[in-house]
């Protein structure tokens, strides 16, 4: 997903502690949460904010194929 990209997440997510990675997830979860809100308030932004949830999702899944060894 993100290698299409040329972006390696595990090559930049590795060097964290797993109180950090907890951290980032945690975050990722409340931005995802907060632009989808976002999205149903406010009609002429929802697009972009919709991507924006997306693209935290997307990010997300990464994470969670990483932590299952998987190849994203």
């Amino acid at each position: 997903m993100f290698k299409d990209a040329g972006v390696d997440l595990r090559s930049i997510l590795s060097p964290l502690f797993p109180h950090e990675l907890k951290a980032l997830i945690e975050a990722l979860q409340r931005d995802m949460k907060a632009e989808l809100a976002l999205a149903i308030k406010d009609h002429e932004w929802a697009d972009y904010h919709r991507m924006n949830a997306r693209m935290s999702m997307r990010i997300l899944e990464t994470l969670q194929a990483r932590a299952t060894g998987k190849d994203v």
